[in-house]
């Protein structure tokens, strides 16, 4: 039964549904036993074989755009080979929210990407221009909808990012789960970006 003062929970996962991450699995089945309701953004696609309470959940998915790795293809070519997969929400996006868009873009440039690579000296972070657009997408789709009132990313460094820079673009609140690996190497979240989410 669904609580009317509840508002929905955008769910951020790397991948949805993994077998490997049955604890997610079990925490988004028993959130909705409680009557909380869910929208799950996936940044990426699911595995094929997956735990039966799967089937259980009712929670709408959202897969993102398939992306290759950012890391692996020059910047400039893997730029032109995915930007059209974010375009449109982009665009819709930047109208509805220009300044908090143009505020999360100047951010995830040189808050994060050329931040990290200055103070950190490391090469200049293109997972957080990927994460950008992931980031777009899914808070245009998170403001389509309306009713979403709070956000919710697991593992506390990728998806997580994608979670902050939603709430910058949306103004909406974010919490996340960490778990062991994200916390205690700190290469997953350079510069101090852990204690930037925590803030």
């Amino acid at each position: 039964m669904t609580h009317p003062e509840m508002q929905k929970i955008a769910y951020i996962l790397k991948g949805y549904p993994r077998l490997s991450e049955t604890f997610i699995i079990n925490e988004i089945y028993l959130l909705e036993q409680m009557g909380v309701t869910l929208h799950i953004f996936s940044l990426k696609g699911g595995e094929q074989k997956s735990h039966a309470v799967v089937d259980k959940i009712q929670a709408a998915v959202t897969y993102l755009p398939k992306t290759k790795s950012v890391t692996a293809t020059p910047f400039m070519r893997w730029l032109a080979t995915h930007l059209p997969k974010f375009a449109a929400a982009h665009s819709r996006l930047i109208r509805r929210r220009p300044r908090a868009y143009l505020r999360a873009l100047s951010y995830a440039i040189f808050g994060l990407s050329l931040q990290c690579s200055l103070q950190a000296g490391i090469r200049f972070k293109k997972s957080f221009i990927k994460e950008f657009l992931q980031a777009g997408t899914i808070a245009e789709a998170v403001l389509a909808e309306g009713s979403i009132g709070h956000l919710h990313g697991h593992f506390c460094h990728g998806a997580t990012t994608v979670t902050m820079l939603v709430s910058h673009m949306t103004g909406i609140p974010f919490s996340f789960t960490a778990h062991a690996k994200d916390i205690y190497l700190p290469e997953l979240n350079p510069n101090g970006l852990l204690a930037t989410k925590l803030a």
